[in-house]
């Protein structure tokens, strides 16, 4: 469809709805789980590849349409980056580390372009499998896959467009507020009210230092602050007339077990599993103060909670305890997944080929005598001497990491 096809559509559109202006809002929907949903609304992934390469093989995207500057990711070393809409690839020029941010914006682009015939659950297993794939890794045991992507963000959103939805922020927050609801041990809470629309977005978790944060607004109003439409028009444009939105978002570790909890969902093609998920682990971590006389085992819940769960499980996601990297594993980080593989081939032949080295570095020996060594790679060295047999070498290798740096 051309701009001109575009422009004659939305004019019969708005046409339509100003012949509908002053009509009753029609009342769409009953107070049922079929009319709710939940999403992927923000993924952030840290791995090795060429960006070119996730670009075209597993986003499934042109390269042309990116466009391609210089800039800084917060907190990484990523200078250059591949942007389109709402889609990230953070990179350095001589690095296969990248970096891939996709905002909420973003993951609409490749639902809409690209992934529009897969489920929410099936449209990251195939992300993740695409990852695997152009990596040539995908008969590797899932432990080890585990290792080569980092999810470092993952936001999941809640959609509830019931006439009369399960709960609201201000019920929400009426419960935390009187002390009759908290989210795990530590609950901080806050809250944020627009005067001009009269929305209220209900935080609970640290919006300053961040690991896992829970955000429930009323959707339905900020699309008409933002938008300016009337409830005629947004019962015509969405077919609704009330929206509420949870949003849960993770990161760091929190996130990366989340990512590998939504994807053992979707390799089990369990239906509505971002879902299933959100109201798993809300029912785990939120607990409901009891009225006087309950007396019953199981966990109460109050009749608005228990209908809002329906059957989801309850979600406990638990930080490993992450033992430090034996010396097999650093070697194999720092040469199979990292750039000193190619850096120490690339000695090699220039060794063997005579080709002289930066006079920065001075000759071969010079560099490796001035090479400086952690106190932790050391200590991982000696165990592996040990572990193989070669102690007789450990005084050896001592003589040549005298000159320990502090990382």
């Amino acid at each position: 469809m051309n701009e001109e096809e575009k422009k004659l559509l939305n004019q019969a559109f708005f046409k339509s709805l100003e012949k509908d202006k002053g009509k009753p809002i029609p009342k769409y929907k009953a107070q049922t789980q079929d009319n709710l949903s939940a999403k992927i609304d923000w993924l952030k992934l840290a791995f090795a590849m060429r960006p070119e390469d996730l670009i075209q093989e597993v986003l499934g995207l042109p390269l042309d349409i990116f466009e391609n500057k210089e800039g800084k990711l917060p907190n990484a070393e990523q200078n250059l980056v591949y942007r389109y809409s709402g889609i990230s690839v953070w990179y350095l020029e001589e690095s296969l580390g990248i970096v891939l941010d996709i905002s909420g914006t973003g993951m609409e682009t490749l639902r809409n372009n690209v992934f529009y015939k897969y489920t929410e659950e099936e449209m990251l297993v195939e992300i993740i499998d695409r990852i695997f794939n152009v990596k040539g890794i995908g008969v590797f045991e899932k432990s080890r896959k585990r290792k080569l992507i980092n999810c470092q963000r993952i936001d999941n959103a809640g959609d509830d467009i019931n006439d009369k939805p399960y709960y609201t922020p201000q019920k929400m927050r009426k419960y935390f507020v009187e002390d009759k609801a908290k989210f795990g041990k530590n609950t901080k809470i806050s809250t944020e009210v627009d005067d001009l629309i009269g929305g209220m977005t209900f935080y609970i978790g640290n919006r300053k230092v961040k690991t896992v944060l829970v955000r429930i607004y009323d959707k339905y109003k900020e699309i008409q602050a933002n938008k300016g439409y009337n409830d005629i028009e947004m019962a015509q444009l969405y077919e609704v007339s009330s929206w509420i939105r949870t949003e849960i978002e993770f990161h760091g570790d929190y996130a990366d077990e989340v990512l590998w909890n939504l994807y053992e969902r979707g390799k089990r093609k369990e239906k509505r599993g971002v879902l299933n998920f959100i109201k798993g682990y809300l029912d785990y971590k939120i607990t409901f103060t009891p009225p006087e006389g309950y007396d019953q085992e199981e966990k109460y819940r109050p009749q608005f909670w228990e209908k809002f769960i329906g059957t989801a499980e309850e979600v406990e996601i638990k930080i490993p305890r992450r033992e430090p990297a034996s010396f097999p594993n650093k070697m194999m980080n720092w040469t199979y997944y990292g750039r000193g593989g190619g850096m120490a081939r690339i000695i090699k032949f220039m060794t063997e080929n005579s080709v002289p080295f930066p006079k920065e570095l001075g000759s071969e020996e010079e560099m490796y005598e001035n090479a400086e060594f952690s106190t932790e790679l050391i200590n991982k060295f000696d165990e592996y001497l040990r572990h193989v047999g070669r102690n007789d070498l450990i005084k050896e290798f001592h003589g040549i990491a005298k000159k320990p740096n502090k990382e």
